[in-house]
């Protein structure tokens, strides 16, 4: 089987999802000079993702959870149809959920949601990992 063409969300005890947007940062608070004055800060994900056509309401379940954490991965695929690079997370929860319907819209049926996480790792042609060292 060929891989997809497109970025692809992977959660546990979801059902996969197409990915159409997707922004994770990481920064460090600065002086008034510019220079860095603390931590690295991260963990946040914010993500567009298709909805399915079964019509699944699992990425909803989550965030209605309040203790149910889970891991994943978002993969980028690159032109040859490998993968670009991986973004893993653990710990992770879903914090926001919107679903919206847009019949002027090409993908009209799609999910934002953002997660927050306590380790995030990010691979490709190096690799970086983030723990936020949460108290468990």
């Amino acid at each position: 089987m060929a891989a997809p063409r497109t970025a692809q969300l992977k959660v546990d005890g979801c059902e996969d999802r197409e990915v159409t947007y997707v922004q994770y940062q990481f920064n460090q608070q600065i002086d008034v000079e510019g220079q860095p004055t603390g931590t690295t800060r991260g963990g946040v994900i914010n993500l567009k993702v298709k909805s399915t056509d079964a019509g699944n309401t699992d990425l909803l379940e989550w965030t209605c959870d309040s203790y149910g954490s889970k891991n994943g991965t978002i993969t980028w695929p690159n032109k040859l149809g490998g993968i670009m690079k991986t973004l893993s997370f653990i710990d992770a929860y879903c914090v926001s959920y919107e679903e919206v319907y847009d019949d002027t819209n090409t993908d009209r049926m799609y999910e934002s949601i953002t997660i927050t996480c306590r380790q995030l790792t990010v691979t490709g042609k190096g690799s970086v990992e983030y723990d936020n060292h949460w108290a468990l």
